[in-house]
């Protein structure tokens, strides 16, 4: 999504026509212009966006192909996963011999711990695979239970979103980086994008 795109629609949503209208008053030195408080909550508001999301409508995300860690014995049990440094939700997660994709929990979730028991009938297994995203010294990781394939063992499925940025347009015709911005960001969450910076503008103007 082009910034220029997301600035005119939201201007729009807001019913105001001129980009430079002002915040606060305008001879405060720290005055933002409209469209430049919106390019700065862009990013933010996008991962707010992205975190809210049902799971249909984020779209393909990214691959995650990095090396499995086993927890034990490699291919016996539960493993882990060091996450790409721009990750921000997991999309789908499935290794060799699993029924199914995991069902992703959350750290808090009362199963999490369940994972742990030595048990096969308790925690996760290749019939009912479990899958949650815990802190480390390495950053953010995938902790999975559990797979038994042996040295067979290997990632079929796993995809990610991506922390959303501001980057340079890419012109097709050159390969070269052009003076617009560009959002990567799922087609089906634009509009709720739109109304979510719209009421974060409004937010500040009246605090």
């Amino acid at each position: 999504m082009l910034l220029s795109t997301i600035l005119r629609d939201v201007r729009i949503a807001l019913n105001m026509n001129h980009s430079c209208q002002a915040l606060i008053d305008e001879h405060d030195l720290d005055t933002l212009t409209l469209d430049e408080r919106i390019t700065s909550l862009v990013e933010p508001m996008a991962c707010e966006v992205l975190m809210a999301a049902p799971l249909l409508d984020l779209g393909e995300g990214s691959p995650i192909s990095d090396t499995v860690h086993w927890d034990h014995r490699r291919g016996h049990g539960a493993g882990t996963i060091i996450l790409p440094p721009d990750f921000l939700r997991l999309i789908t997660f499935r290794m060799s011999g699993w029924g199914r994709a995991a069902t992703i929990i959350q750290t808090d979730d009362p199963r999490a711990l369940w994972q742990h028991c030595p048990f096969p009938g308790v925690h996760g297994n290749p019939h009912r695979p479990v899958a949650f995203v815990e802190p480390s010294s390495f950053g953010p990781r995938l902790h999975f239970f559990a797979s038994y394939d042996g040295h067979h063992a290997h990632i079929v499925e796993a995809r990610y979103i991506p922390r959303p940025r501001l980057r340079p347009l890419i012109s097709p015709a050159t390969n070269t980086s052009t003076s617009q911005l560009d959002l990567p960001f799922p087609s089906r969450l634009y509009h709720p994008l739109i109304q979510s910076l719209a009421e974060k503008i409004n937010q500040c103007k009246h605090e």
